[in-house]
């Protein structure tokens, strides 16, 4: 166990996104994600990595403030639970297979956020706490209207 580590920021969170997308690839069980908008799922690599995940069995469990409803749509239709809050934390994180999680924190007076590594069990269990408080409060979402990115999904040309 490592205990903390900051990742160090580069333009357009490169760096973060690429070690977040590795940690999603090595899930093997599940995965917590705690977002505002889910706007990291307009990445490719990552929504491609998340879609993967979803479609090797790895149980996804997604807890959101704001998101569209074109992302809400896609990913229940990877088989992804999607829960609605009022709440939007300070910290954005993701814990996977209850052993690591990725904490995305917005720094005090100023506009970017910082990406930290946790690993120990304490640290992942208050995630997990925090993680199941957010849902318990929130609710789960099923296809909203009639989306026409599910509907191309489902009867492609």
């Amino acid at each position: 166990m490592m205990g903390s580590v900051e990742i160090e920021q580069t333009p357009f969170d490169k760096k973060f996104r690429g070690i977040v997308e590795e940690y999603i690839r090595e899930s093997n069980k599940s995965i917590k994600i705690v977002t505002g908008e889910i706007s990291a799922y307009n990445y490719f690599d990552l929504r491609n990595a998340v879609e993967e995940a979803a479609g090797r069995g790895v149980k996804i469990d997604v807890y959101a403030s704001g998101p569209h409803t074109d992302i809400i749509n896609r990913l229940i239709h990877h088989k992804i639970n999607v829960f609605i809050g009022d709440r939007d934390p300070q910290e954005h994180f993701m814990i996977c297979d209850e052993r690591k999680v990725i904490v995305s924190v917005k720094e005090k007076n100023r506009t970017k956020r910082i990406g930290v590594i946790k690993d120990t069990a304490n640290e992942v269990r208050k995630y997990m706490d925090m993680f199941e408080g957010l849902k318990k409060n929130a609710r789960k979402q099923r296809i909203l209207g009639k989306d026409p990115l599910l509907a191309a999904l489902n009867h492609p040309i």
